[in-house]
């Protein structure tokens, strides 16, 4: 259901931290996600997204990976889990949450661009070993709102929160503006792109007239302890989480782990993620 990523896409996001995975997820795969996010979509009104106190910038739905029989279980496939591991340089990895991104045309919804920002700030991890794994769900151009990175914008740190234009980033931090921005690519049914953790990165407004379909898949170190802060990353699950403890819970199970014999099958063709304990 995915492909393994190469040397040289890891060698450009460990130099970059990001990276585009063109055809990431095979075609047969990409039509089930196809189908499950219009099933998302048929729901009506997007979930509550604790991150935008005003609205959105686009709809957002939490997703159901962890449910067994849901067609994005496979996220939880080691393939992801080792690819997660060779992008973040680290032993083993658990999964975080999936969830879908639905952009809307701008002419209808009003829905602008996504400020720049990073996603560290809204972890409450105690490291950034963390990734976006985020997938085109559909064939669509840039002009459908879609990410753009400030390339080794992570060598500048934490820059502070940032999801509703709370301040300009690029104003506030000149550096930022002496880094090259990623392309903007089309990108194919099943193309992914990753990001880290402090990656300064955002998108435009929805300018087609079709929704924009993605889906983000969040993956980290499983050795990563969590701070005790308040938290959008943990906000269904906080209650059940130790501060300064691994986030050991059933909903962010191991993914990946040479140690705990949680390794990929390369050679079965349709992987599916055996029943994970969380660590």
């Amino acid at each position: 259901m995915f492909r393994r990523v190469t040397d040289a896409e890891v060698a450009h996001f460990r130099a970059n931290d990001w990276v585009h995975l063109p055809g990431y997820v095979l075609p047969e795969y990409v039509r089930r996600l196809h189908e499950h996010i219009l099933s998302i979509e048929s729901r009506g009104a997007a979930d509550v997204n604790p991150v935008f106190a005003k609205k959105a910038p686009f709809d957002w739905r939490l997703g159901d990976a962890i449910r067994d029989e849901s067609p994005a279980h496979a996220f939880l496939s080691p393939r992801n889990g080792e690819n997660a591991a060779r992008l973040l340089d680290v032993q083993s990895v658990r999964f975080l949450k999936d969830k879908w991104m639905i952009k809307q045309p701008q002419a209808t919804s009003g829905q602008g661009p996504t400020s720049y920002h990073q996603d560290f700030p809204a972890l409450g991890l105690d490291r950034s070993k963390h990734i976006v794994i985020w997938i085109s769900i559909v064939a669509q151009p840039a002009q459908a709102g879609l990410l753009r990175f400030r390339s080794k914008s992570h060598h500048l740190g934490s820059l502070g929160r940032n999801y509703e234009d709370e301040f300009d980033i690029h104003e506030k931090y000149p550096a930022l503006k002496k880094l090259e921005f990623s392309p903007a690519w089309d990108m194919q049914a099943g193309d992914a792109t990753v990001h880290g953790a402090l990656m300064v990165h955002g998108a435009p407004a929805n300018t087609t007239s079709s929704p924009r379909y993605a889906c983000g898949i969040q993956y980290f170190d499983a050795e990563a302890l969590f701070t005790g802060a308040v938290s959008t990353a943990f906000e269904f699950i906080r209650k059940d989480l130790q501060p300064n403890k691994p986030v050991d819970h059933p909903q962010t199970p191991i993914v990946y782990s040479k140690a705990l014999g949680i390794v990929p099958d390369w050679q079965d063709e349709s992987p599916r993620p055996r029943k994970l304990q969380a660590g």
